[in-house]
């Protein structure tokens, strides 16, 4: 009885607020069979109510828009509330665990990095549009974060590192991405995209990189975007992959796949596992 965008809501673990999301149900739908999940995140609108609203609509999937506390970047309390949304979705409906889609345009885009980065074995696929996924980018383009020399340079450059998903690209081994960048984007210069990508191709992750020249930021034709979401949505999430490879400078991010950080070594250093199944 339930298909089109629908507003819903749950009551926040954190301070008791009723947070919306946007859900899209297929009229096909049906509960006997597990149906893949999208999750769409939306671009910065500041702290207006509904940004997620409605969320798109597609005829082989249902399709969920958090809204991420509003202008969050999707990170602290933003990343809680995309994770609960899921697990709300999940609850209510019959959704494939193996075919759940992350994607998003702009801070959407930025989003989409960030939580991949940090969950990447609850994903199958991955499609960031125009999203930060390097602070060194806006150094390259425009010299900000520039290093200042003293004391705590050092770990200065490790809290930007900790807030860039460029420096976790390892985690996305088993996570096939399709990334979408205007090459004359002057609100997330394209570098973001650029170094990402690069980070992903040498660490053996399947990435597919469309920049398109002289796109502004955002604009893009709505086939580009189709043709991006039919290649993610052909893969299967992999939950138990040989090798497992995570970087993690938090215990908030601390298991992937098979593996499980329990304590840091030390603080303010990146905690690192490579681990490989030799047998079952």
């Amino acid at each position: 009885e339930e298909d089109g965008p629908r507003v819903r809501g749950y009551l926040s673990d954190i301070d008791g607020t009723l947070q919306t999301y946007s859900l899209s149900v297929p009229p096909q739908y049906d509960p006997a069979v597990a149906w893949p999940l999208i999750v769409a995140l939306h671009g910065h609108g500041w702290f207006t109510p509904f940004q997620e609203h409605p969320a798109p609509e597609y005829s082989g999937a249902l399709c969920v828009a958090p809204h991420g506390r509003g202008a969050t970047d999707y990170m602290d309390l933003g990343e809680d509330d995309v994770l609960r949304v899921i697990a709300e979705v999940r609850r209510d409906f019959h959704v494939d665990p193996d075919r759940i889609y992350l994607m998003g345009q702009s801070m959407g885009g930025t989003g989409s990095w960030h939580l991949a980065a940090h969950y990447a074995d609850r994903f199958a696929g991955l499609m960031p549009v125009a999203g930060n996924a390097d602070y060194r980018a806006w150094t390259q383009r425009w010299g900000w974060n520039q290093p200042v020399p003293g004391q705590l340079a050092a770990l200065r450059e490790w809290l930007h590192e900790t807030q860039t998903p460029r420096a976790c690209a390892g985690n996305l081994l088993h996570l096939p991405v399709y990334v979408i960048h205007g090459g004359g984007d002057t609100v997330v210069p394209p570098e973001h995209a650029r170094h990402m990508v690069a980070a992903l191709r040498a660490g053996g992750t399947n990435v597919q990189y469309r920049e398109y020249p002289g796109n502004e930021h955002g604009r893009f034709s709505s086939v580009s975007t189709r043709e991006g979401l039919a290649w993610v949505c052909g893969y299967d999430r992999v939950p138990y992959p040989r090798r497992v490879v995570w970087r993690t400078a938090s215990l908030r991010h601390d298991r992937a796949y098979w593996i499980r950080c329990d304590q840091m070594l030390r603080p303010c250093e990146w905690a690192e596992v490579d681990a490989t199944a030799v047998d079952r």
